[in-house]
């Protein structure tokens, strides 16, 4: 049995959602105010015929999506050396990032991430700790320590 792709979708205040498939790239809007008892994580069919699941977010502060590399390590008696990684979205507070032949990683570990963020007038390159919250796949959902991110960059940059 193939795994299915995981997206995930933000969810603004009035309930809409933009929904794109990882595999034809078609996006598609969608009010989920019609939908009762809407589960957190549903699976769906694109008109390509790929079936991808489908994770909806809720926050209710900015996320923006990009693409850029960094790396990272695990923060355990016995660290890692530091591996490759890519971000693909940041709020305020955390970060959205996949990883490649790492070690298991699990929710409440603790790992150094480095990237670059050239999102502002000026790149500005990031090296603090974060919370892993969330795993799925190779996509791990993180919280910052002791670190919020610029305000202004998101503001600049929304999603919705």
């Amino acid at each position: 049995m193939t795994e299915e792709m995981l997206v995930t979708a933000l969810v603004d205040s009035k309930k809409n959602t933009e929904i794109k498939c990882p595999y034809c790239g078609v996006t598609r809007r969608v009010n989920l105010g019609k939908y009762k008892d809407l589960k957190p994580e549903i699976t769906t069919k694109c008109k390509c015929g790929k079936r991808f699941s489908i994770q909806f977010d809720y926050r209710s502060e900015g996320r923006v999506y990009f693409e850029c590399l960094g790396q990272f390590m695990v923060l355990r008696p016995q660290q890692s050396a530091l591996m490759g990684m890519s971000v693909f979205d940041l709020s305020k507070h955390g970060i959205g990032m996949e990883v490649e032949d790492a070690p298991p990683i699990s929710p409440g570990d603790r790992l150094r991430v480095i990237f670059t963020l050239d999102l502002g007038p000026k790149p500005e390159e990031i090296d603090t700790e974060v919370l892993v919250k969330q795993v799925s796949g190779n996509y791990l959902g993180c919280e910052f320590v002791n670190f919020i991110l610029d305000y202004e960059i998101l503001e600049a940059n929304p999603f919705f």
